[in-house]
């Protein structure tokens, strides 16, 4: 909620800026302050355990909206780097079935997921009265999943369930410059790699006290589509 209101004044920011201009010649400051909107679909395959108790987790995830905040700068070479909080939240929900008034089975869920993206772009087009600039750009993604589930029943243990992963992906990028202080860029990363440890801890007093499993997964070229706008103010 709070990414999704800034973002909302960046956006009106850019258009005022955009408005002020009056010289359509482009300047390039070092600095820039960007809003991005995500669009993706992904289709993933994670495998769980070896052996007869092994399973497949097969994941189907579309993506219409999901804003974010990024800081760019420029070297002095006129190529760039960029970094983006790409998500940040922590959730806290309560699930209960009730038979009257006596709580039958539930739990209680926190969630926190966090993911930052570092970016090395390279621009092709460096002279300051181009309006449209293509460039490219490689980059890293670590992000950070946890899931707590503490039941409300005695029938049921506690569970921790862990996901740290890196993605690593290139991304054509498309600039145009709409005035000296505002641009719109349209990028489509590629994921080349993604790998995730993911780590699950039971407190179940039966298994004397706790139990632990952890797999790691490593997928090239995973079936990952996304485009991302975004609209920058240079500062």
């Amino acid at each position: 909620m709070k990414i999704t209101i800034l973002s909302s004044f960046i956006v009106l920011g850019s258009l005022h800026a955009g408005a002020q201009e009056t010289d359509n010649a482009v300047v390039t400051p070092k600095y820039a302050i960007k809003v991005y909107n995500s669009f993706g679909y992904q289709n993933s395959v994670r495998y769980n355990g070896v052996g007869p108790g092994s399973t497949t987790h097969r994941l189907k995830d579309m993506t219409l909206l999901k804003p974010s905040i990024a800081f760019m700068w420029n070297d002095k070479k006129g190529n760039s780097r960029e970094i983006e909080l790409s998500s940040f939240s922590i959730n806290r929900r309560d699930d209960r079935s009730y038979r009257g008034n006596v709580s039958i089975i539930g739990m209680k869920i926190m969630t926190t997921d966090i993911s930052l993206r570092y970016e090395s772009i390279i621009n092709f087009a460096k002279k300051k009265d181009w309006k449209l600039k293509p460039s490219l750009g490689t980059g890293l993604n670590p992000y950070v999943l946890v899931d707590r589930y503490v039941p409300y029943t005695s029938t049921s243990y506690p569970r921790t369930d862990q996901r740290y992963g890196l993605r690593a992906y290139v991304a054509p990028r498309l600039n145009y410059n709409v005035s000296k202080r505002v641009f719109i860029d349209l990028n489509i990363p590629i994921t080349v790699a993604t790998m995730e440890f993911a780590h699950q801890k039971d407190l179940a007093p039966v298994l004397g006290g706790n139990a632990s499993y952890g797999t790691a997964n490593f997928e090239a070229f995973p079936m990952q589509v996304s485009a991302r706008l975004g609209v920058g103010i240079r500062l």
